[in-house]
């Protein structure tokens, strides 16, 4: 399996439905997307939007009314990402899935580059604790994710850059990121 380097639809990417997120036509991984709505980057830009909101609030130079259209960008991305990013797994849990085009469209997939699912509480989006979330974590972390990679050593997340089964290092240490256990954590390193 290689790398998807090349967006579809003749090189212009899918159409999208109006899911309040931001569109991206490329992964992290620099991938080409499946679907334009890459939950994990939204998940991030959302927090990092609220955040800004403060350090902004602060600039005395800073242009009007760009705190309230950072903090609109952000408490708009987030219902996009609970009605359009969360869905029913095939066990039935509920989980963040990786992209959505809008119009139902889904990618039940996690990678190992960051932003990602598995990191999204270190990205402050919301607490490791959150449901969805561990079903995410469980989901991302089983032979269902294409890309989980799980040995006698190792057990992580792989990338479509490098052939199946093969393992990223930046994986283990979002892994690790998500446990509190301290033996689990060292184990996952």
């Amino acid at each position: 399996m290689t790398a998807f380097e090349t967006l579809g639809s003749n090189g212009i990417s899918y159409p999208v439905d109006d899911a309040g997120m931001v569109c991206a036509a490329f992964r992290t991984s620099d991938d080409a997307a499946t679907f334009d709505f890459h939950i994990p980057s939204n998940m991030m830009l959302s927090r990092y939007h609220e955040a800004k909101e403060a350090i902004v609030d602060k600039l005395e130079n800073a242009p009007e009314g760009l705190m309230a259209q950072m903090r609109d960008m952000a408490t708009g991305i987030r219902p996009g990402i609970e009605q359009f990013g969360v869905v029913t797994a095939p066990n039935g849990d509920h989980i963040f899935v990786y992209e959505v085009d809008g119009f139902g469209g889904q990618n039940l997939i996690d990678d190992a580059n960051i932003p990602s699912l598995l990191p999204a509480p270190s990205l402050g989006y919301l607490d490791k604790n959150d449901t969805v979330y561990q079903n995410t974590r469980r989901f991302v972390l089983l032979r269902s994710n294409p890309w989980c990679c799980q040995g006698l050593v190792i057990h992580i997340v792989g990338n479509p850059h490098i052939k199946p089964g093969v393992a990223w290092p930046i994986a283990a240490i979002m892994r690790s990121m998500s446990l509190d256990d301290d033996d689990k954590i060292i184990n996952s390193i």
